[in-house]
């Protein structure tokens, strides 16, 4: 039996520990009310835990028999979640990702297999529709393999995550090898930084410095390009005279391990147990943008670009995250009205149709032309302005997606006028 749980968080973790073990998303579901043995829980708290997994997505649930099996969100979930004491194993541990590796299954750690060896073949990034199409009938696979935070798609490109290194490494040559390049290029950076501090550094000169070829290094900033160190990022690799820039980040995260670090706490912020029963040693960092939780009740499309958007907000990036706003937005419109044009039309017809205002419609248009400049002119908004873009967006996304249901619950939920007392 598995020790017992002291808190409603708890519980669900551990529920949803268990359901992983014996379901292995391919496999049957179980029913809860069996597992009293095996976690120690009772009935009430099993359906309780039940429930709340259910209502976060990470399981598939069926209501009659308190049935579950784990979903991909449910892994990416587990793969979050650091245990104090697993947390003793350091940050080159990664035990939350070591378990979302472990429930993959053979034909899932195959397409992983063929991903790395694919990333290290063009280290630009993987052609996402051309490895799709090559591996047309694992689709869903793929989605596992996103959802478990192994890989991240960035427009059409599929990046190996830079914190899932460390577990691949233990069980890919490929990836062991490409985890010591990431460190040695770290380690060049350092030291070209700190001989001329904030200046930019040349590709070329990089691969002076580090003594390797230019495909390497290419291969390794790829990587390291999702670190929080940049103040201008990697681009246009295939050129040697293509030039780099560091933030003061190479300063607090100088290393790999002080960077798995800063991952970790911003995966902390993305788990969407109630906060008030996750214990102050998982606080985010405090500069990190944590998604609220009503995010995962959005479909599958909303909530993949919302991760990225966070991510490359909280390294730093603005003209992505930019980009990937418009795209929400794009997204909800769709949502509400269908694809009946362009941006144009969609906002006419917001008003037209009564959803929204004139004002609340000239504040969206706004809003969109951010991402259109940083998409199409090369515009570089500052920080502020997206972190103003993006508080819009969410209340936008919220007001058109979320609040009608929110308030028919709550309209049902709240005693009428005349109601009899009980």
């Amino acid at each position: 039996m598995i020790s017992m749980a002291s808190s409603a968080r708890d519980r669900a973790v551990l529920l949803l520990k268990v359901i992983a073990e014996m379901t292995r998303v391919e496999g049957p579901p179980v029913i809860v009310t069996t597992l009293r043995e095996r976690t120690g829980l009772t009935d009430d708290e099993l359906i309780a835990a039940w429930r709340y997994l259910k209502d976060q997505g990470h399981i598939d649930a069926n209501w009659a028999l308190h049935a579950a099996r784990i979903n991909p969100a449910g892994i990416s979930a587990l793969g979050r979640i650091v245990s104090p004491v697993a947390q003793t194993r350091g940050a080159l541990g990664r035990p939350g990702m070591d378990t979302a590796l472990e429930f993959l299954n053979q034909a899932q750690r195959c397409l992983l297999d063929d991903l790395i060896q694919e990333f290290v073949r063009t280290p630009d990034g993987v052609d996402a529709r051309k490895f799709l199409s090559k591996h047309s009938q694992q689709v869903t696979d793929m989605d596992v393999l996103l959802a478990a935070s192994v890989a991240v798609r960035w427009g059409d490109k599929l990046i190996i995550r830079l914190p899932a290194l460390p577990s691949l490494a233990r069980q890919s040559p490929t990836a062991d090898s490409l985890w010591f390049l990431c460190g040695h290029v770290l380690s060049r950076l350092g030291d070209l930084d700190r001989s001329a501090p904030g200046a930019p550094i040349t590709v070329s000169a990089l691969t002076t410095a580090a003594d390797m070829p230019l495909r390497d290094i290419r291969r390794a900033l790829s990587v390291l390009s999702q670190a929080p160190i940049w103040s201008a990022p990697p681009s246009n690799l295939t050129d040697p005279s293509t030039t780099v820039t560091l933030s003061e980040g190479i300063l607090r995260y100088p290393d790999l391990p002080a960077i798995l670090e800063w991952f970790r706490q911003q995966s902390e912020g993305h788990l969407y147990f109630e906060a008030a029963a996750v214990s102050t040693d998982a606080i985010p960092h405090p500069k990190a943008l944590v998604e609220p939780p009503w995010h995962a009740r959005l479909g599958a499309p909303f909530r993949k670009l919302y991760v990225e958007v966070y991510f490359t907000l909280n390294a730093g990036a603005v003209a992505l995250p930019a980009m990937g706003l418009r795209a929400i937005l794009d997204l909800a419109l769709n949502d509400v009205l269908g694809d009946v044009g362009g941006f144009a039309e969609k906002l006419k017809r917001l008003v037209s149709g009564a959803i929204v205002t004139e004002r609340r419609r000239q504040v969206i248009a706004d809003v969109l032309e951010v991402g259109h400049a940083a998409m199409h002119r090369g515009y570089v908004p500052s920080a502020e302005q997206v972190q103003e873009v993006l508080t819009i967006v969410e209340h936008v996304v919220y007001e058109l997606l979320i609040s009608e249901g929110v308030a028919t619950r709550i309209r049902s939920e709240t005693p009428q006028r005349g109601a009899p007392k009980v």
